[in-house]
């Protein structure tokens, strides 16, 4: 496809959009003396974002894009670099198929012999072969970004480099990729939640609901039937998959520890009132009114939670800065795509965690509360 087109204006204007980066792909198998392996040649251009791989680069550097070399850069895999014995500095070469154009001649003469040899019409026709190709390239670094389908297929070089080898325009391209700085902007699927709330909302009070236009519903709008457009989930469905399945147990552990939590205060508070009985009994008997026995223990049930809770984020903030810095606890990359437990501090999502655990708990404080409330002095002064 062109490099020039029309809808790059209008995506380019959208401020949800961080960078549009051009790619062209080829595939190909790199060959050694002992091992060959099937790969995708991925060609990248000035403006491509290399933050990602930059972080996961494990040897070497990578190429600048935008500096012709003289040398055919290119970035590997550690798998690949393991798999082959390749390492930063060697050469390696990657064997593509091509289609080339074949003209053919078809003489248009007389059958019948003669003695008399005369000048022959002759017609070209043409068809296609697919002949192979070598090209070598200099490896300049190893990248491990830990998604295994990625890194057994992606090695990434030059865009002119794959543009050369498709037989193609200088301004042809093969595609473009669009990044946006907040995903939550890419589709319909990053907030259900707020999503369904809307939607209950408009229905219940007859207000119109505007539906949010969507990076990818944009796309698809603007580029029409001529291009085929593909989000990151759509791609890659198993991390994505993966993903929301892990976020459905985050979410039973957090209830499940939240239960607890709420059982072991309600507990702490029925033995401070056991233990406190008589001393409600003799304290009513002198005239203290139920509202204030209610306000005395429940300001002892906020402390209980408070206390837990101050000690509790002391503790889980300070295991996780320390877990974003050292990545001290460990997961098996071939399993969870990563080597290291991530951390992500998201500071409203902690904020509302505080309140709502807050909340529940001291709701469920009310129970014992209520008992003391309802507790006649006699029997508090005769309880043993």
């Amino acid at each position: 496809i062109d490099e020039d087109q029309e809808f790059l204006k209008e995506l380019r204007a959208d401020d949800r959009i961080a960078n549009i980066q051009q790619f062209a792909t080829k595939s190909g198998i790199i060959k050694t003396k002992t091992e060959n392996e099937g790969i995708l040649l991925k060609g990248i251009g000035p403006d491509y974002q290399w933050g990602f791989i930059k972080d996961h680069i494990v040897n070497g550097k990578a190429f600048d894009p935008a500096i012709k070399s003289e040398d055919r850069q290119i970035l590997i895999s550690k798998y690949l670099s393991d798999r082959l014995g390749l390492l930063t500095g060697d050469k390696m070469f990657i064997y593509f198929i091509t289609s080339v154009e074949v003209k053919d001649s078809v003489e248009n003469a007389d059958t019948a012999n003669t003695s008399v040899v005369e000048p022959q019409d002759t017609e070209q026709t043409a068809h296609t072969e697919n002949r192979y190709r070598v090209k070598d390239f200099i490896i300049t670094g190893v990248y491990e970004t830990g998604l295994e389908d990625f890194d057994k297929q992606i090695v990434f070089t030059n865009l002119d480099e794959v543009k050369n080898i498709n037989g193609w325009r200088k301004n042809q391209t093969g595609g473009f990729e669009i990044n946006l700085k907040n995903m939550a902007d890419l589709d319909e699927s990053e907030d259900p939640f707020m999503i369904s709330f809307f939607k209950y909302i408009a229905w219940n009070f007859n207000i119109d609901y505007e539906k949010k236009e969507y990076v990818a519903d944009k796309v698809y709008e603007i580029t029409g039937n001529d291009f085929t457009s593909q989000t990151v989930k759509q791609s890659n469905p198993a991390i994505f998959e993966w993903l929301a399945m892990h976020d459905t147990t985050a979410i039973i552990v957090l209830v499940l520890m939240i239960l607890v939590s709420v059982i072991n205060m309600v507990s702490a508070l029925i033995i401070l009132i056991i233990e406190k009985t008589n001393m409600i009994g003799i304290i009513k008997a002198m005239g203290m009114s139920n509202k204030k026995v209610k306000r005395i223990f429940l300001t002892q049930a906020v402390l209980l939670i408070g206390k837990g809770m101050l000690w509790g984020n002391i503790l889980g903030l300070g295991i996780a800065f320390l877990q974003n810095q050292f990545h001290f606890l460990k997961l098996d990359q071939s399993t969870y795509y990563i080597s290291f437990v991530p951390v992500n501090f998201e500071w409203w999502y902690l904020i509302f965690l505080n309140l709502g655990t807050f909340g529940i708990c001291l709701l469920c404080m009310l129970l014992p509360v209520i008992i003391v409330a309802r507790t006649t002095p006699i029997k508090a002064i005769r309880f043993n």
